[in-house]
């Protein structure tokens, strides 16, 4: 093809038709350049193609976390409940039973203070994403602004779970005083009934009756999620 052109040229030239050269020499530039301008936009097709691809890849790697984050957060749900009502049937015990028929069951229940939710997600995908740069990627903000406010709600669900952490650590050492676990044993009948201790399972509930709505919370955007997810991968 440049063969071709370039004979052309040559007896334009020889011929001394300059005014049709120029023409011809005009058409040429626009052949170039339109050339150019197709290589161009099929250049920017494949780019765009390939951030297409890689958008949709990382929404399923954000899709497979937050499943596994869903399974995570029900359990620990699930957890939170059963014991939260452990912890109130041990307080309804301490006002309720004058006699103390009940001391085996309250110190089972004063042993299992020990046991609470602890989910933990300490560097959400949103974090992560902006550490790595592939916030970029996310062409729906939508998606983007939903990630951070999961965010920010995961921040605030690991920080209740710290703090029943800590406090379980200070409760304990006068569980052992009241209660020897293996064998089992009451060793502090009148602290174990006292409303100190009552005071300190009040607080465990307090703490947990909080975490039940972030959970709940918590599952419910993340469904929200995982449903905008879906209708992206369609």
């Amino acid at each position: 093809m440049l063969k071709f052109f370039k004979k052309i040229r040559q007896e334009l030239i020889k011929k001394r038709k300059f005014s049709t050269y120029l023409t011809y020499a005009v058409g040429e530039i626009i052949l170039v350049v339109i050339g150019i301008l197709i290589a161009l936009s099929i250049n920017n097709l494949k780019d765009s193609s390939d951030l297409k691809k890689d958008e949709l890849h990382l929404y399923e790697d954000i899709k497979t976390e937050l499943s596994e984050d869903l399974k995570d957060i029900q359990q620990n749900s699930n957890y939170n409940s059963y014991f939260l009502e452990r912890y109130r049937s041990g307080t309804n015990i301490i006002l309720t039973d004058k006699n103390k028929e009940h001391r085996d069951s309250l110190a089972i229940i004063a042993s299992e203070l020990t046991k609470f939710s602890d989910f933990k997600n300490d560097r959400p995908i949103y974090d992560r994403l902006f550490t790595s740069g592939e916030q970029d990627l996310i062409g729906d903000k939508e998606i983007l602004a939903d990630l951070k406010r999961l965010a920010v709600l995961y921040n605030y669900i690991n920080r209740l779970e710290r703090t029943q952490q800590d406090f379980m650590f200070m409760v304990l050492p006068k569980i052992a005083d009241y209660v020897r676990i293996n064998p089992p044993e009451i060793m502090d009948l009148d602290a174990l009934y006292g409303y100190r201790f009552q005071n300190d399972i009040e607080i465990f509930i307090m703490i947990m009756e909080e975490k039940e709505p972030q959970y709940r919370n918590a599952v419910g955007q993340i469904n929200d999620l995982l449903f905008k997810l879906n209708k992206k991968l369609e």
